[in-house]
């Protein structure tokens, strides 16, 4: 894990949090380096890897020996708190039968 970035904290920190885990649950599989996921984000290098090492952190993804970014498992997904910030919101499809509008 890389000490040179730091923890997420912004508003659009979080945003590429959520965004990025979205990409994993989406690709089962996915493995990308850290100039994949910027491309794929869209991202600078360092807003990237503060990203892919807050979800390190939070058990969600590993980072191998060759530097590539993977899902840890199939298992549930952590509600993930980056320190400093608010716990982000799982985001659901909505329940059956039940209307979201107020």
């Amino acid at each position: 894990m890389s000490s040179e970035h730091a923890t997420p904290s912004s508003s659009a920190d979080q945003m590429a949090l959520a965004r990025l885990v979205s990409e994993y649950l989406e690709m089962p599989g996915l493995r990308l380096t850290l100039a994949q996921a910027q491309r794929l984000m869209g991202l600078g290098e360092a807003e990237c890897g503060r990203t892919l090492d807050a979800l390190v952190q939070a058990g969600f993804l590993f980072r191998s020996t060759d530097g590539l970014y993977g899902r840890l498992g199939d298992g549930p997904i952590p509600v993930l708190s980056i320190p400093g910030t608010r716990p982000m919101a799982k985001a659901h499809g909505g329940r059956k039968g039940k209307s979201s509008a107020a």
